[in-house]
């Protein structure tokens, strides 16, 4: 049984923006049908980091922005998009321009063997690459050895590739028309840890996504304008709870090092 508490939470308008061919999909939602809901609940919230905030009104434009720009690429429903990336705000909303785009989320975390990020992003036939400049260095080795690579873009800063994801993405429409994408398409694929042998790619379809939502607002109901501190990578489960949170109209707050930081004010 759902607790009391969790149940506005848990449904509230998950099925208001759900229009065009979408409608006919019952309740077995996308994972951005769900991340609109919990952004439109509550636009002033945000995303941050120490660089850059982005209230949730503006998260949502951009990301359709970045969708346009990933399909004038040549990217299509089911195209897998890596992220090179510690925590940032850029790179979330670089994220929810991916789910809109019916694109697939392709993290890599930073402090795996370049062997087995490069593994990864080629077997799972990556086609575009969203870096951060601190690690631009690689970029040039998974170029070479991801044939399937249609484009690189840096997240934070202005690179050979051109300019940084705020700046190139602001040159697209507003707008992106509805993909056609449904629940059984993938939103993501993770690698596994790797701890009993070689890593193993998990994917994560649009209906497990909901799934993931769900199940986190009934183990932990949140009240209406909570800040969520990503300290952990969002490549691993701090990105799955991260975006739990924002489905239900909570805020990001990206803080690295903040294990070493002792107590601290996410709201900040």
């Amino acid at each position: 049984m759902i607790p009391a508490i969790s149940k506005p939470n848990l449904t509230a308008g998950w099925g208001s923006t759900i229009v065009g061919p979408s409608a006919v999909r019952s309740f077995a939602m996308r994972a951005i049908d769900i991340l609109d809901n919990g952004l439109t609940r509550r636009p002033g919230g945000f995303i941050r980091d120490e660089a850059r905030s982005y209230a949730h009104r503006d998260v949502q434009v951009l990301s359709h922005r970045i969708a346009n720009g990933l399909r004038a690429a040549g990217l299509q429903r089911g195209s897998r998009v890596g992220f090179y990336s510690p925590n940032s705000a850029i790179a979330f909303v670089a994220l929810i321009g991916v789910l809109r785009a019916g694109a697939v989320w392709q993290p890599v975390h930073s402090r795996n063997p370049s062997r087995e990020n490069i593994e990864f992003l080629a077997e799972n036939r990556c086609e575009y690459l969203f870096h951060h400049s601190k690690l631009a260095a690689d970029v040039e080795q998974i170029r070479r050895q991801v044939p399937t690579l249609k484009g690189v873009r840096c997240l934070d800063a202005g690179s050979d590739d051109g300019d940084d994801v705020d700046t190139w993405a602001r040159t697209f429409p507003e707008v992106f028309p509805d993909d056609d994408h449904g629940a059984e398409d993938l939103a993501w694929v993770k690698a596994t840890g790797g701890t009993t042998g070689r890593p193993k790619s998990i994917m994560i379809s649009h209906r497990n996504a909901q799934a993931l939502f769900a199940t986190f607002q009934i183990c932990m109901p949140l009240r209406e304008g909570h800040v969520n501190l990503v300290a952990p990578p969002m490549t691993h489960g701090a990105g799955n709870i991260a975006l739990s949170c924002l489905s239900s109209g909570g805020s990001i707050r990206c803080r690295p090092n903040v294990l070493r930081a002792g107590r601290y004010d996410a709201q900040r």
